[in-house]
């Protein structure tokens, strides 16, 4: 898979700090990698890399992709949260119902 431009390289600084460390990043990641190199550049989206790569790059501890692509089905949803695992092991997809008790304790 080609690097994303810019975000791959250039993460903007102000956005990593924000996040630097943070118990739980919630990202955009509304395209497959596929669909937005095709055709959703500059849609105002990301896609997973995109995600991970703040994850990585911020040394967050856990992910949580959100704002799916309302085309896609559960099938590919599912597909998508297994590559950013590969990518960012400690990723989740938020869902209907989801919720999240920030005060829960960490779990490696």
């Amino acid at each position: 898979m080609p690097p994303m431009s810019r975000w791959s390289e250039h993460y903007d600084p102000a956005f990593l700090a924000f996040a630097e460390g943070a118990d739980l990043l919630i990202h955009d990641a509304q395209y497959t990698s596929e669909d937005y190199l095709q055709a959703k550049q500059g849609f105002g989206h990301s896609n997973i890399e995109m995600a991970t790569g703040v994850a990585r790059a911020a040394g967050v501890h856990a992910l949580v992709l959100f704002h799916h692509e309302p085309t896609y089905d559960d099938v590919k949803l599912d597909a998508m949260e297994a590559e950013a695992q590969t990518q960012f092991a400690h990723t989740l997809s938020a869902c209907e119902g989801m919720e999240i008790d920030l005060l829960a304790p960490k779990t490696d």
